[in-house]
């Protein structure tokens, strides 16, 4: 809940509505009733505003968009709050929420987040995990390999078995019911020798979408792992910085897998669907965490 945000509109607008009214003057491609809604989300579930939207409520209170985003300051949340307003969040909103992995997985004993993460999946949330590495890298001197790249190899390797794992611990976790909420995706031919390594990075990029309806509404957050936490860091929303064309980049780098799942509410499985970039991980009966090392 935003109280801070609450308490300021009522000094304003006695509602929600006539706030929403005001708003409209300053954004031409939504209704009222969908910017009420919005408002009610902004105050009870603590969700922030898009660009777009802040910069409504900015015109709206006479303010500038720097003191308007005072409200909305967000610091690290851990990552079981964020997972629990996603599954609060009512219909018809849907929640996706794509992690990509460059690290080995840390917080091995970390149940609470865990659970939340479960039930989160259980309630209808969508969780996209992205392994962004190639397995094996071309990069040879005099047809003998170069030891940095062996030891480059291991570590993607590393990361692949262990996101795998937990990929799978989930599905069981989860049940067949929800099992269609979670996917993995990888880069084709990802088992083949590549040129590009991809740098490791202990963070892991985390797209959040909200698609209400037409409206789609992205938040960009580094998710850190301690030995025994997890938080989450809103990415330009603490510095209040502009990361539109980071958020733009991370959609792009998404490609196919994001589109179809914003236009159908399910994950790409096919070829077609995937694109050219990305494939689908579909585990096997046995041998999973072993068939493609």
């Amino acid at each position: 809940m935003n109280a801070k945000f609450a308490e300021f509109r009522k000094g304003r607008f006695e509602t929600q509505r006539s706030l929403a009214i005001e708003m409209k003057k300053y954004v031409e491609d939504v209704s009222v009733d969908y910017l009420q809604r919005r408002i009610s989300l902004f105050e009870a579930a603590g969700i922030h505003p898009s660009g777009k939207e802040m910069n409504a409520l900015s015109g709206a209170f006479g303010v500038s968009r720097e003191k308007m985003e005072v409200y909305f300051h967000r610091i690290a949340g851990d990552v079981v709050s964020l997972f629990d307003e996603l599954r609060e969040r009512p219909a018809p909103i849907k929640s996706l929420v794509c992690a990509c992995f460059q690290a080995p997985l840390r917080a091995y004993n970390d149940r609470e987040t865990n659970d939340a993460i479960v039930n989160a999946l259980k309630a209808g949330v969508f969780l996209m995990f992205i392994f962004p590495f190639p397995l094996r890298l071309s990069v040879e001197s005099d047809e003998n390999p170069i030891p940095e790249s062996m030891s480059l190899e291991a570590f993607y390797r590393r990361v692949w078995k262990e996101l795998v794992r937990r990929y799978r611990n989930l599905r069981e976790q989860i049940g067949e019911d929800a099992r269609h909420q979670l996917a993995i995706y990888r880069q084709r031919d990802f088992a083949k020798p590549s040129r590009i390594a991809v740098a490791p990075m202990a963070s892991r990029y985390t797209l959040e979408i909200q698609k209400d309806g037409s409206k789609i509404l992205q938040t960009l957050y580094a998710w850190t792992e301690g030995t025994d936490t997890q938080r989450m860091f809103p990415i330009g929303l603490v510095s209040r910085v502009e990361t539109q064309d980071l958020l733009d980049a991370w959609i792009s780098f998404l490609g196919q897998p994001l589109i179809h799942w914003a236009k159908k509410e399910s994950f790409a499985i096919s070829d077609y669907d995937c694109g050219p970039m990305w494939e689908r991980y579909e585990p096997s009966e046995i041998g999973e965490l072993t068939e493609t090392l």
